[in-house]
C-alpha cells in the first residue's frame, strides 16, 4: 500500500474589511502628522486666534482715546484665557493622541475665537461652522508652512509632500474665505416691487424744498464744563461754561472697579455730570425756535455728538437754534461686557438731561451779554432723539409735564417748558418702564423715522410710541412717521455710517444693500426741517408731506417710503381696541359683517421679533375662485353716530399685507364665512403663491342711504406687498424672519367718492365697506379706520 503525503492547508486571505484598514493605516502612517507639524498648526492656529481678538479689540474701541481698554479688557480677556485654558487641558489630559502643546493652543484659541465672535449670529449652525473653520484653517496652514520651511520637505514620500500642499492649499482657502466673507461689503438686491409707484402720484408740492438752506449765516460754539479731559471743545477751548448736575437719582451709580475705570476716564461721576454741547445757530436777532438733537448708545469713546451737523448747518440757516447734546458719558464701553449696571436702563436719564440742558438756554436767554440773550424762543422747542436718544426724547417730553418723577416723589420735576414737537429716529422703546408701563406719551406733534434695514432696531420698534401717543386737548396736533426701505440705523449719524453692530457682526452685513448715506441724511433734511416748519412755525403746506411722500418726491431720492399719518382731529370708526367682539367697532352703536372671508379675526399685532406693536387690527383674508362671490367686510354705521364729516373730508385706512396664506385650511371662501379662531398664530404663504409679492388691490365703498360709490384703493395706492430684507451677507446667519408687518396711511378724500356718484351725502354716511373684487387672493391687517376733517 502506498503513502501518501498530507498537502497543506491554503493561508486564507484577509477579508475586505481588514484589508481596507490596513490600506487606511499604511496611508495615515505616510501622511500622519510629525511632532514638528503639530508645532507648526498651534503656531498658526494661536497667531490667527491672537489676530482675531486683536481686530475685535480694535473693531469695538478707539485705542488712541480709550486708553484703559488695552491693559483693562485685554488683560482680563487674556487671563480667563490662560486659567481656562490649563484647567480644560487638565480636564481633557487624557487626550494624548494630541500632542499638549497643540492642545493647549487649540483650546486657548477656541477662547480668542469665542470671544472674537461673540454676537455673530444666535444660530447654532453658523456659529458651529464659523469656529471650525476658524480652527482649522490656520491649523492645517501652519502645520504646512512649518513643513515646507523646516527644509526637510524635500526629503518627505510623495505621499507626505501631497499632503503638505494639500494642507496648505486648504488652509490659504480657509483664511481666504473668511477674510473675503468679511471685507466684501455684500450685494446690491433687487428693489422690491413699488406699489405707490404703480398709481397715479399726486400733485407735487409748489412749497420751497426744505433740505434747502435758509438766508441765515451759520454761527456755532461749544459749552460744557470747561475741565473735559478728552475734547478740548468742551474743556480748555470751550466757548460757554455750564454746571454739573447731580444724575444719581436715574443713572446707576459708577461703583466697584468697574465705576471706578468710568471715573478715571471721564473725571467726573454721576453726581457731577456735565451739560456738554455744541450749537448751530443763526446770525440773527431772533428769537428763534430750540431744537436739542441728542445721539443713542454707540462707543462712548467714538464720540457721537458731531455726527448731527449736518442737521445743524441746514436747521441753523433756516432760523433754528440746534444744539447736539453730548451724553456720550452714558454709552457703553468695555465694561459693559462685564454686565456694569449703569450700562442700561439709564434712558430716563438720557431724557431728565435734556431738560436740564433746556433750563441752561432759558437762563441763557435772559443773561446779559450771553450769545443767546433774548435770541432763544422758549415757546417753540423741540427735541430730536436717536436710537435710546429716541426713546430719551419721549421721556423728557413726559417729564415736562410731570410734578414729580413716578418712580419717586421726593425728587420733584419744575420744568414746564413749551416743548411743542418730538422727532424719533429709529428708537427703541420701552427700555424704561415708569411704575411698570410703558411711557404714557401725550399732546406733542411726534415725527418718527425708521429704515427697513437697521442692523440695531431691526424691528419697527418706536411704531408702539407712535400708537401709544394721545392727543387729549384739542389742539391742531398730529403725529407722522416714515418707513424707508434700504436706510440703515447708523447713517442718520455721521459718526456711525453703514455699520450697526459691533466688531465682527459688522462686517458680515450686507451693507451694499444700503441707501448711500448722502441719500439718507437727505431724506431726513427733508422730512425733520419740514416737520419743524409744519410743528413749531404752524407751516400747514408742508402736511401733506406726511400724508403721502409722493407730493415731495422732487426732493426725495428714489426709493420706497411708507407714511403713517394721524392727526388730532380724526375720528376712529374703527380701531379694534374696544373689545374681542368681531362685530362691534369702535364708533359706538356701530356693527360690523362679513362675507366670504377665509381669514377673519382680531389680535394684537406683533413685529419680526415677536415683539408688541401695542396695537391690535383687524386680519381679513379671501381667496376668490371662478365664480365665487366678492369677499366683503362692511362696517355699519350707526344713524345717530356723532361723526361729522362734509366733502371736504377723508376716509382714513391704516393697512398692512400680512403675508399669511389666504387659504389657512385649504378651503374655498364660500366654504369660511366665519371668523377664524386661529389666534395670533399666523400661517406662512403656501408654495403655490408667487416668488415676487405684488401689491394688493381692493375696492372701498361708501353708502349714504340709497346711493353708494365705490373706489380702487389703488386710485390713491395699492397695499405695499411685505419687504423681505436680509441684513447680512449670508441668510443663514440671522434668526429673525426677514419680513414684518409694516402699517401705512392711505387717505381717500371724499371729494373723490363724489366724483363717482355726486348724490353721494358725506355727511350723512351709513355704511362703509371693503370688497375685495380686484386682487384674488390675498390677508391684510386693518389696524384703524377713521374720519379726517381739514
Amino acid at each position: 500500500m502506498t503513502e501518501t503525503t498530507p498537502t497543506a492547508e491554503p493561508t486564507p486571505k484577509p477579508n475586505f474589511f481588514k484589508r481596507l484598514g490596513g490600506a487606511i493605516s499604511s496611508v495615515w502612517q505616510a501622511v500622519k502628522p510629525q511632532p514638528q507639524d503639530w508645532k507648526g498648526a498651534a503656531a498658526g492656529l494661536l497667531c490667527a486666534a491672537g489676530l482675531a481678538f486683536l481686530a475685535f479689540l480694535l473693531l469695538e474701541s478707539n485705542p488712541a482715546q480709550a486708553w484703559y481698554v488695552f491693559p483693562g479688557l485685554l488683560l482680563a480677556m487674556l487671563l480667563l484665557t490662560f486659567l481656562s485654558t490649563m484647567l480644560v487641558d487638565l480636564l481633557l489630559g487624557w487626550a494624548n493622541a494630541v500632542p499638549r502643546h497643540f492642545r493647549l493652543a487649540a483650546f486657548a484659541a477656541l477662547i480668542l475665537f469665542a470671544l472674537a465672535l461673540m454676537n455673530v449670529s444666535n444660530q447654532p449652525a453658523p456659529l458651529i461652522a464659523a469656529f471650525a473653520l476658524c480652527l482649522l484653517a490656520p491649523s492645517l496652514l501652519g502645520a504646512a508652512l512649518h513643513t515646507l520651511f523646516s527644509g526637510r520637505f524635500a526629503s518627505h514620500p510623495l505621499p507626505r509632500k501631497i499632503t503638505t500642499l494639500l494642507a496648505l492649499a486648504l488652509g490659504l482657502a480657509g483664511i481666504g474665505l473668511v477674510l473675503f466673507t468679511l471685507l466684501v461689503p455684500g450685494k446690491p438686491v433687487p428693489a422690491p416691487v413699488n406699489a405707490a409707484a404703480q398709481s397715479p402720484a399726486p400733485a407735487a408740492l409748489s412749497l420751497p424744498n426744505p433740505s434747502q438752506p435758509g438766508s441765515y449765516p451759520v454761527l456755532t460754539l461749544t459749552y460744557g464744563s470747561g475741565q473735559d479731559l478728552h475734547r478740548p471743545e468742551f474743556g480748555e477751548n470751550v466757548d460757554l461754561t455750564t454746571h454739573s448736575v447731580d444724575g444719581s437719582a436715574f443713572i446707576p451709580g459708577w461703583n466697584g472697579p468697574l465705576g471706578w475705570f468710568q471715573k478715571q476716564y471721564w473725571g467726573f461721576d454721576v453726581k457731577t455730570l456735565p451739560l456738554n454741547g455744541r450749537v448751530w445757530y443763526p446770525d440773527g436777532p431772533g428769537p428763534f425756535p430750540l431744537v436739542l438733537v441728542v445721539h443713542g448708545n454707540h462707543a462712548a469713546e467714538d464720540f457721537s455728538d458731531p455726527g448731527y451737523e449736518y442737521l445743524g448747518q441746514l436747521l441753523a440757516s433756516r432760523g433754528y437754534i440746534l444744539a447736539s447734546v453730548d451724553e456720550n458719558f452714558l454709552n457703553g464701553n468695555w465694561t459693559c461686557f462685564f454686565e456694569a449696571p449703569y450700562c442700561k436702563d439709564e434712558n430716563d436719564g438720557r431724557g431728565w438731561l435734556l431738560l436740564e440742558h433746556i433750563r441752561q438756554f432759558k437762563q441763557w436767554n435772559s443773561a446779559a451779554n450771553n450769545p443767546f440773550q433774548g435770541k432763544v424762543d422758549m415757546d417753540a422747542i423741540a427735541l430730536i432723539g436717536h436710537s435710546r436718544g429716541g426713546e430719551a426724547v419721549s421721556e423728557a417730553a413726559v417729564f415736562n409735564q410731570l410734578p414729580y418723577n413716578p418712580e419717586n416723589a421726593n425728587i420733584k420735576f419744575d420744568y414746564g417748558y413749551n416743548i411743542r414737537s418730538v422727532i424719533a429716529i429709529a428708537p427703541v422703546d420701552s427700555q424704561y418702564w415708569p411704575t411698570g408701563i410703558a411711557t404714557p406719551i401725550q399732546d406733542v406733534n411726534y415725527l418718527i423715522l425708521q429704515g427697513s434695514h437697521d442692523a440695531d432696531v431691526s424691528s419697527f420698534d418706536g411704531f408702539r410710541t407712535f400708537k401709544r401717543l394721545k392727543f387729549t386737548t384739542g389742539e391742531d396736533l398730529f403725529k407722522a412717521g416714515l418707513f424707508i426701505y434700504g436706510a440703515n440705523h447708523g447713517q442718520f449719524n455721521s459718526e456711525w455710517g453703514p455699520f450697526d453692530r459691533g466688531a465682527v457682526s459688522n462686517q458680515l452685513l450686507n451693507t451694499a444693500a444700503l441707501l448711500p448715506t448722502a441719500e439718507q441724511q437727505q431724506i431726513a433734511k427733508v422730512y425733520i426741517s419740514a416737520f419743524l416748519d409744519a410743528s413749531l412755525r404752524g407751516g400747514t403746506g408742508y402736511r401733506a408731506l406726511f400724508a403721502d411722500y409722493r407730493v415731495g418726491r422732487q426732493w426725495l431720492p428714489d426709493s420706497i417710503y411708507l407714511n403713517l399719518y394721524e392727526t388730532a382731529r380724526d375720528q376712529a370708526v374703527a380701531n379694534f381696541e374696544e373689545d374681542i367682539n368681531l362685530t362691534t367697532a369702535s364708533l359706538p352703536g356701530s356693527r360690523i359683517a362679513s362675507t366670504s372671508l377665509t381669514v377673519w379675526r382680531e389680535q394684537l399685532m406683533r413685529g419680526k421679533l415677536f415683539n408688541d406693536l401695542n396695537t391690535s387690527a383687524v386680519i381679513l383674508g379671501w381667496s376668490k375662485q371662478d365664480g365665487d362671490s366678492n369677499a366683503l367686510y362692511t362696517i355699519q354705521l350707526s344713524q345717530g353716530s356723532e361723526l361729522q364729516t362734509d366733502e371736504n373730508s377723508r376716509l382714513v385706512l391704516s393697512l398692512a399685507d400680512t403675508g399669511e396664506n389666504p387659504n389657512p385650511n385649504g378651503s374655498s371662501a364660500e366654504e369660511t364665512t366665519q371668523p377664524n379662531s386661529s389666534g395670533e398664530e399666523t400661517t406662512p404663504q403656501s408654495e403655490s403663491e408667487p416668488q415676487t409679492p405684488q401689491p394688493i388691490d381692493f375696492s372701498v365703498v361708501l353708502r349714504s342711504g340709497d346711493e353708494s360709490a365705490s373706489l380702487p384703493l389703488s386710485t390713491v395706492t395699492a397695499l405695499q406687498p411685505q419687504f423681505a430684507v436680509q441684513l447680512t451677507k449670508f441668510a443663514f446667519i440671522e434668526g429673525a424672519p426677514e419680513k414684518e408687518p409694516v402699517f401705512q396711511t392711505i387717505e381717500i378724500p371724499l371729494q373723490a367718492f363724489l366724483a363717482v356718484n355726486p348724490r353721494l351725502d358725506p355727511a350723512n354716511l351709513s355704511a362703509i365697506s371693503l370688497v375685495f373684487d380686484r386682487t384674488p387672493a390675498g390677508v391684510i391687517a386693518l389696524e384703524e379706520l377713521s374720519l379726517r376733517n381739514p
